[in-house]
């Protein structure tokens, strides 16, 4: 999924962390980071960084950090699986590590266009089916 995203913003061959904690720790980087003292669902944090590995390039352009917990209650609440919150919320990190963002009408209407376009086609294949395991609760 996250090849198929990246390729959508002719990102082809980048790198990204992907990584999932907890909502005490989602709590504490949304208040460090953006002075909100509450756990979210996801969060992006871009950088540019160009590594040279055996005469490869290599851009890496951030991580994203998911809370299955929040994203397991955002799911429950609209009607979503775990997995298709969970990639929906990938995606979502993904584009604001391209540099979408949400903060005005505008921003928010062309990423939402891009959030659509990327998760129709995930939709279509069925890419995010059994993307989460149990563990979490509601988790499939």
């Amino acid at each position: 999924m996250v090849k198929g995203v990246l390729a959508s913003q002719m990102l082809q061959g980048s790198i990204l962390g992907a990584i999932f904690v907890s909502k005490a720790k989602i709590k504490q980087l949304n208040n460090k980071y953006r002075k909100t003292n509450k756990p979210t669902d996801v969060l992006a944090f871009p950088q540019e960084l160009e590594l040279w590995v055996r005469d490869t390039r290599v851009n890496i352009i951030g991580d994203v950090v998911i809370c299955p917990d929040v994203a397991c209650a955002s799911a429950n609440r609209i009607g979503n699986s775990l997995d298709r919150e969970v990639s929906f919320l990938l995606v979502h990190g993904i584009l604001h590590l391209c540099g979408y963002d949400h903060q005005t009408k505008a921003e928010e209407a062309l990423m939402c266009a891009q959030q659509r376009r990327v998760m129709s086609i995930f939709d279509r294949k069925g890419s995010w089916i059994n993307c989460i395991r149990s563990g979490v609760d509601g988790g499939s």
